[in-house]
């Protein structure tokens, strides 16, 4: 089997334009493990906007946390999306509790280079770019800069308070990182919805499937003056490999396409018409050399929402008793430093073929559910190795469970205990001997009520009797043929069609050959509907029907 060791993440939803709950949810998230991954999304009249709900849905995560929105449009929200909704204030005692601060996770620090964080009254796009510290962390391994280039700076080697909650953090599965042109994200003004924007988007990336370098910087009157910033980031540039284009995608919501220009310029990039290509090499292609190209009409979105399944995974072997309970015992992946909560996700053969039911999950196991497909459990606290003992049901069972959930009671049919018995006292792998299956389906007969369709379509179709004739003996089977008899020579009358009475025909051909079945017939201008024999009897002046004989039968 396998699993996968993540932590429990939500995504925040704030006011419209609510720049307190921005910085708010930018506190939470830079506190927990996994928090740059974590949407902060806004709550509008109509709901959510088309780019925030795709967020949420592509980042998968456990819960909607409400920061400052309405409660019954946040509620609403999150029953769209199928997500429970947690309040702030309870947000360490409900669906997103089961992860641990930064300090359980990271495994070195140097004293001497501590990451940066903003404060939380600080410009919005350095809580954007770096993340924040409440007061009563400052005792943790990070540093609030108050000098508005380290900002910058340390966004280049990615050194920064919200980065380190991507520390022992997981994708899978793992493929070679493709290699996408740098962004960056160009700021004027307060520029709430760059910061939001930016945020969402670096919470999409993949954090092991693409390289994608991303910085939010302020414009060019700024970035101007930080002294050697241009030469460190052609150094960045220069670090890539070439088997992508173009080098640099300049985004902005607030910035002009005059004010992007003049940032580009300050940079020493170029402007360029190639069309942009992701691309991944192994080994990876030589450096790339200046000068470095940049567009200003492309959209990182689309190189974000790409399919991913969260979770450090690991593999480890079982041994399964069917129907009754089984232990799993394996070393799982991360290292925690203390007292800390996880998500597990289970997959692998045991739980092949079972429906995705939340009935079926606790089946399985009392606490477990169906997340991303696989099956999900909570630990608090989390230990280095895990016993977990589950019920694997089988097929039977858990048909039994699903009719539970849906009838008050529920038994088989009398063609189902048919089958059932038959089933028990039959091989069924002989089906999968050469021809059996075939033959088996080309000795079965279709229902009476295909042939009546079948027969009605000849007939208006004008066909003579004869081909209806052949077309009855070949749905009879081998055993009886049909034709088309005028009622003066039927054996057996009884035919009720409506009002009226038409006839059929069992007609004796012979101690070789056996009564032969023949076909009711309407007269002229007359359709069958519903065909129902009756008990068989003599016609006047016809010989009665011998009593073992099919039609007396």
């Amino acid at each position: 089997m396998e699993a996968a060791v993540l932590p429990s993440r939500a995504a925040y939803l704030i006011a419209s334009g609510s720049v307190a709950g921005f910085r708010t949810a930018v506190t939470q998230a830079s506190s927990r493990w996994g928090g740059m991954t974590e949407p902060i999304v806004e709550a509008q009249a109509s709901g959510l906007s088309p780019l925030h709900e795709q967020t949420v849905r592509v980042a998968k995560v456990e819960a909607l946390v409400n920061i400052d929105a309405d409660f019954q449009a946040a509620k609403k929200i999150a029953q769209g999306l199928g997500l429970p909704i947690v309040d702030l204030a309870v947000i360490r005692k409900s669906d997103v509790a089961f992860t641990c601060s930064l300090a359980e996770v990271v495994q070195y620090t140097d004293p001497a280079y501590p990451p940066i964080a903003a404060s939380p009254t600080g410009a919005l796009w350095h809580l954007a770019a770096a993340g924040c510290v409440e007061p009563h962390r400052l005792l943790e391994h990070v540093r609030v800069s108050k000098q508005e280039d380290e900002f910058g700076r340390y966004q280049l080697n990615e050194d920064s308070r919200i980065h380190s909650t991507l520390a022992q953090f997981g994708e899978y599965p793992s493929t070679p990182a493709r290699h996408i042109p740098t962004v960056l994200w160009v700021i004027e003004d307060e520029g709430f919805t760059d910061s939001i924007d930016f945020w969402n988007t670096r919470a999409l990336r993949p954090a092991h499937m693409i390289e994608m370098p991303m910085l939010l910087l302020p414009g060019a009157d700024t970035v101007k003056h930080w002294l050697d910033f241009p030469k460190q980031v052609a150094r960045l540039l220069k670090s890539r490999p070439r088997e992508f284009a173009v080098d640099v995608a300049l985004v902005s919501r607030s910035a002009s396409p005059d004010q992007l220009l003049k940032f580009a310029s300050a940079l020493g990039l170029e402007p360029t018409e190639e069309e942009p290509r992701d691309g991944a090499c192994m080994p990876a292609s030589p450096a790339r050399t200046a000068p470095f190209t940049f567009r200003t009409d492309l959209d990182p979105t689309a190189w974000v929402t790409i399919e991913r399944h969260y979770g450090v995974p690991t593999s480890f072997d079982v041994q399964v008793f069917a129907g009754g309970p089984s232990t799993l015992r394996f070393v799982q992946p991360v290292q925690f430093n203390g007292r800390a909560g996880a998500l597990v996700r289970f997959w692998g053969e045991p739980l092949l073929g079972l429906p995705a039911r939340p009935s079926i999950a606790r089946l399985v196991h009392p606490g477990a559910q169906w997340r991303d497909g696989r099956l999900q459990l909570a630990f608090l606290p989390m230990s280095h190795q895990l016993a977990v003992q589950m019920t694997f049901p089988l097929l039977p069972q858990a048909t039994e469970q699903l009719l539970d959930d849906v009838t008050t009671g529920h038994q088989l049919s009398s063609a189902g205990r048919l089958g059932t018995a038959l089933a028990e006292r039959a091989d069924s792998f002989a089906l999968l001997e050469p021809g059996v299956y075939e033959a088996a389906i080309a000795l079965t007969t279709p229902r009476s009520k295909e042939l009546l369709r079948r027969l009605k379509e000849r007939r208006a179709d004008g066909d003579p009797d004869a081909d209806l004739a052949e077309l009855a003996a070949t749905w009879g089977g081998a055993g009886l043929s049909a034709a088309i008899c005028p009622p003066t020579s039927c054996r057996m009358s009884g035919w009720r069609t409506g009002r009226r009475h038409w006839s059929g025909c069992a007609r004796w051909a012979g101690p070789s050959a056996g009564w032969r079945a023949s076909a009711p017939r309407a007269p002229a201008g007359r359709s069958f509907r519903s065909p129902r024999p009756a008990v068989p009897r003599s016609a006047p002046g016809a010989a009665p029907c011998p009593p073992t004989s099919p039609a007396a039968r």
